[in-house]
């Protein structure tokens, strides 16, 4: 971000220099970087003391690669205004590109201090405190996460790993960490970092589900009225229950606790107990509570009753009529996946500014700009990319369906709760929407097209609705990268699909040695909860490929392969280190080389763009 100076002003420069800034802000916006580090050194010359010029040096001089100048420049500005938030910010960028994690994270906070609205510094100080552990740290930065973590606008998961480390800091809960004893928490006065966690991430470690199992039986047998002391900690472990659709082992006496019969009226804490182990029952019409209890009445019963109404109410489109589109649907019908609470906040960008961050190298195909851009997301799911692709293109107008209306549901209110007004919901048949007789300028199908029965031929319908030179981005499972989870699915193959049948799947997987193929699936997010389970290990239907398979249909479908959207810059990296001659990395068959290499280069999905050639 360009520091424009509007108009001379004695109290900061001379006129010339005011002048030679206002030509430097000029040459700078118009892509002329040489012309404009010639401007701003001649002001800074001019006006040493002056920390905007050194801020768009700094700018400048980083959009050339120029790193260390770049932050000499940035530097002396902050020197001069140590509040200067936009360069805290530029600088924070530096130290996360030259892989300098401390003092990243220290800019970024600094940054964030001062401009705690800003898309972009939210999301830096988030990237990189959500990358990092520590084993040491000031004392305000649990404060600073457990803040963050509570803004609707942020992924609480994002952070869950860096607020876990945070945690064991905490010498009472590290000791229950180690021993198994929820006792030696500190059960009355949680910390808030604790509290947040639990309220806002799923807390995806073996050791913390453990120490969360015991604390539910001993909070179920401690917890008698609602203004218990542990009354805080009881709700925010109900709201982790619920989260993870209630994946944790139960003993028999404590199923007979949660079985404990609720009724309409006020609030209990027969209620509060139930929701450590089961939904609460829907069918309770008016459930009242007092004020420090109505976010969780809203989150266990209001908002599911909202879902409820939501997915009854729901347009569909088509028909689902294939056996395998039934199975599929019965699935999310059962376990909607995934659920979330939050979304990060996204700063809305032409199509063309959205490929070029996302494929770089690939700006410059991406077609003209159309005056509205009509997008579908083919099987949203519970929303969360849908929500995500509405607020990342400017001028969009979204249509998101799914065979699930639960899921729908979910999706709908979750929209409406976040105020996303360019986003609609419909039931539908990816295998159907050839009916419908719309065109869309672009396509967005991320872990859905391999659940189909056939994914070229659902890929080859989304690609009849897609406008001539429109763009799709497709995900699709990666073969060499799910080696642990195929043979966690080979042990799922004995265990039944209903919930409790998925609780004893976890639990075996929980107890395989260490050595064991399908162990790494402990590390994976959606092992904590069963709908991540069922849709990860159990699911009804899925393929998945290699990249030369990927091209094969590509080409048979006339679509231009552009590039991969990766979450993080290391696939980038890998390539660009094999092949530095080639800026495009569009050559799929080098990417498999890679990938032979590094299995874990995708993860387990590929996800690309691509652009329709034919008519």
């Amino acid at each position: 971000m360009i520091h424009r100076q509007k108009r001379p002003t004695a109290a900061t420069l001379t006129p010339p220099a005011a002048h030679a800034m206002q030509a430097a802000v000029k040459a700078h916006r118009a892509g002329r970087l040489d012309e404009a580090i010639v401007g701003y050194r001649q002001v800074v010359k001019q006006a040493p003391s002056f920390p905007p010029a050194h801020y768009n040096l700094g700018v400048a001089l980083k959009a050339k690669g120029q790193a260390k100048p770049a932050m000499r420049a940035l530097d002396t500005a902050l020197r001069t205004q140590p509040r200067y938030g936009l360069a805290h910010a530029a600088l924070a960028e530096l130290y996360d590109q030259g892989e300098v994690p401390d003092k990243a994270l220290r800019h970024w906070i600094a940054a964030y201090r001062e401009l705690c609205d800003q898309p972009t510094v939210v999301n830096g100080l988030v990237n990189r405190l959500g990358s990092m552990r520590f084993s040491s740290a000031a004392p305000e930065l649990s404060g600073l996460t457990a803040a963050l973590l509570e803004r609707r606008d942020v992924e609480g998961q994002r952070l869950a790993g860096a607020a876990l480390s945070l945690l064991r800091l905490h010498p009472q809960i590290r000791k229950a960490l180690e021993t198994g004893n929820p006792e030696r928490l500190p059960l009355d006065k949680p910390p808030p970092l604790l509290l947040a966690v639990l309220r806002n991430t799923i807390a995806a470690d073996p050791d913390w589900e453990s120490l969360l199992t015991s604390l539910r039986a001993c909070l179920v047998q401690t917890f008698d009225r609602l203004g218990h002391p542990a009354a805080a900690l009881t709700r925010a472990l109900a709201d982790q229950m619920l989260a993870t659709d209630y994946a944790f082992r139960a003993s028999p006496a404590e199923e007979e606790i949660g079985m404990e019969t609720v009724t309409d009226g006020a609030l209990t804490a027969a209620h509060v107990r139930a929701a450590l182990y089961r939904p609460i029952a829907l069918e309770i019409a008016d459930l009242r509570a007092e004020s420090e209890w109505e976010d969780f009445v809203s989150r266990h019963v209001w908002q599911r009753q909202e879902e409820r109404r939501a997915a009854e109410d729901m347009p569909r489109l088509t028909p689902v009529e294939d056996a395998v589109s039934r199975a599929v649907q019965d699935q999310y019908t059962a376990l909607p996946y995934p659920r979330w609470q939050s979304t990060r906040v996204i700063e809305a960008r032409p199509r063309r500014a959205v490929l070029a961050a996302a494929v770089p190298g690939a700006q410059s195909l991406a077609p003209p700009e159309p005056r509205r851009l009509s997008i579908l997301v083919a099987g949203c799911g519970t929303g969360k990319h849908a929500v995500d692709v509405a607020t990342r293109f400017v001028n969009a107008e979204v249509l998101a369906v799914d065979l699930s209306r639960n899921s729908l549901g979910y999706a709908k209110t979750q929209a409406q709760r976040f105020g996303i007004t360019n986003l609609s919901f419909a039931e539908a048949d990816i295998l159907a929407l050839g009916e419908i007789g719309q065109r869309f300028d672009h396509i967005e199908a991320v872990g859905v097209l391999h659940h189909l029965a056939e994914p070229e031929w659902g890929w080859q319908v989304l690609c009849g609705l897609l406008v001539a030179n429109g763009t799709m981005k497709i995900g699709l499972y990666s073969r060499r990268g799910r080696a642990a989870i195929k043979a966690a699915q080979a042990i799922a193959e004995d265990f039944p699909r209903t919930a409790e049948g998925l609780r004893v799947l976890r639990q075996t997987i929980r107890a395989l040695p260490e050595e064991h193929p399908a162990a790494p699936v402990r590390r994976e997010f959606d092992f904590y909860s069963l709908a991540g389970v069922r849709d990860a290990l159990a699911h009804t239907q899925e393929h998945d490929y290699t990249l030369p398979q990927v091209a094969g249909m590509l080409d048979r479908l006339d679509l231009r392969f552009l590039g991969f959207e990766s979450a993080t810059t290391m696939p980038a990296r890998i390539y660009r280190s094999a092949y530095p001659d080639d800026r495009a990395m569009a050559d799929l068959m080098r990417w498999d080389t890679l990938e032979e290499k590094h299995p874990d280069l995708f993860h387990h999905m590929y996800q690309f763009w691509c652009l329709k050639t034919g008519g």
